[in-house]
C-alpha cells in the first residue's frame, strides 16, 4: 500500500475551497486523474453517495466506484471517499481544509492498495504525487480565478 500527502495554501475562504472541492462540476478544471463518470455525475454529493469515476494514472485508465464516508463543508471543512477499483484495488482519498491566516489550507491524502498494484508501486508512488502537486495547484488556481470574476 502506497500513501501520498500533500498541502497547499489558498488566499480564499475555506467555505469556498470546499465549495469548489465538492463541486463536481468543477473536477474536470482541476483534478488531474479525472477523466469523467461512468455512469453520469450522480445527483447528490454527500455521505453515503456512490458513484463511478474513470481515472487515468500513469497513461493507464481505470475506473473507480467511490463512496463518499465524510463530508463536512464548514470550517473546518474534510470531504473523504473511499473507493475499490480493478482487480480487487482499493483506494482512499481525503481533502481537509480549514482557516490558515488569512486564507485556507488543503491538505490531501490518499492511499492505494491491492496485489494488482504490487508490481506497479514505485511507479504509482511518483504519479500519485505529480498528480496531487498539479491537481493542488489548479484547484488553487480556479478558486482564484473564481474569487475575481
Amino acid at each position: 500500500m502506497i500513501t501520498v500527502s500533500d498541502s497547499i495554501d489558498i488566499p480564499a475562504p475555506p467555505e469556498q475551497v470546499v465549495g469548489t472541492i465538492a463541486d463536481l462540476d468543477t473536477w474536470e478544471d482541476w483534478l488531474v486523474i479525472h477523466a469523467g463518470f461512468s455512469e453520469g455525475k450522480p445527483d447528490t454529493f454527500a455521505p453515503g453517495t456512490k458513484f463511478k469515476e474513470r481515472v487515468k494514472i500513469l497513461g493507464m485508465p481505470g475506473e473507480v466506484e467511490w463512496t463518499v464516508t465524510d463530508m463536512e463543508l464548514a470550517d473546518p471543512g474534510v470531504i473523504a471517499m473511499d473507493g475499490t477499483g480493478p482487480m480487487g484495488t482499493t483506494m482512499e482519498a481525503k481533502f481537509s481544509i480549514a482557516t490558515d491566516g488569512e486564507g485556507t489550507k488543503v491538505s490531501y491524502d490518499a492511499s492505494y492498495g491491492g496485489a494488482a498494484l504490487t508490481p506497479l508501486l514505485g511507479q504509482l508512488e511518483k504519479a500519485t504525487k505529480q498528480a496531487s502537486a498539479e491537481s493542488l495547484q489548479k484547484l488553487k488556481d480556479l478558486v482564484a480565478s473564481k474569487a475575481a470574476a
